[in-house]
């Protein structure tokens, strides 16, 4: 069943016939009114580490569609867990480049927020991997999380350069060597 939205959140300038949709959200709200909005307002509200922080819609294992609610104690958790794991610290740089929609975006966005560390957000429609690499160089970013579709669209990329790439698993790592390779780059 689809449920209507009532307000869309936006950065920057609304949409307008010309370059938004012309049916959709009742409500516009542009970020930068929201955030001033919650300037004057009093104290904010104590939540409880059981309060629900996000709503995950996933399908799962099943195939069918649901939410998966997340509470607060739930999602420090996992960025503790996250934080010691992968050793971040407060000095790191997270590029997120997955819409913030997917649990990979959300994990690691709350992992450098509880750190107070910098989180970047790729708000592109789509993923650009001239614009992952020069964001890469130019933030001095330590982290980013990318998908298979994105080292491959990356090996394709005409301003590759003096990268150095990190992937997890072997498999991951083995088909990009051979993609290299069929693409005649030095390995």
């Amino acid at each position: 069943q689809e449920i209507p939205v009532a307000t869309v959140l936006v950065q920057g300038g609304l949409p307008t016939q010309e370059n938004g949709p012309s049916t959709g959200p009742s409500k516009w709200l542009r970020w930068e009114d929201l955030w001033q909005s919650t300037l004057s307002r009093p104290d904010p509200r104590w939540m409880n580490a059981e309060d629900p922080l996000f709503i995950l819609y996933t399908s799962g294992s099943t195939g069918k569609p649901k939410g998966a609610i997340r509470n607060h104690q739930g999602s420090y958790l996992i960025a503790l867990a996250t934080a010691l794991e992968m050793e971040f610290s407060k000095a790191d740089t997270g590029l997120l480049v997955m819409p913030m929609c997917h649990a990979n975006s959300l994990y690691f966005a709350t992992t450098f927020i509880h750190l107070g560390a910098a989180c970047i957000i790729d708000d592109r429609r789509s993923f650009d991997p001239e614009a992952l690499l020069a964001t890469l160089s130019q933030e001095k970013v330590t982290f980013t999380s990318l998908v298979p579709t994105h080292y491959i669209m990356l090996l394709f990329s005409t301003s590759v350069g003096n990268f150095m790439l990190f992937c997890s698993g072997v498999w991951m790592l083995m088909g990009i060597l051979m993609m290299r390779k069929m693409i005649n780059f030095k390995v």
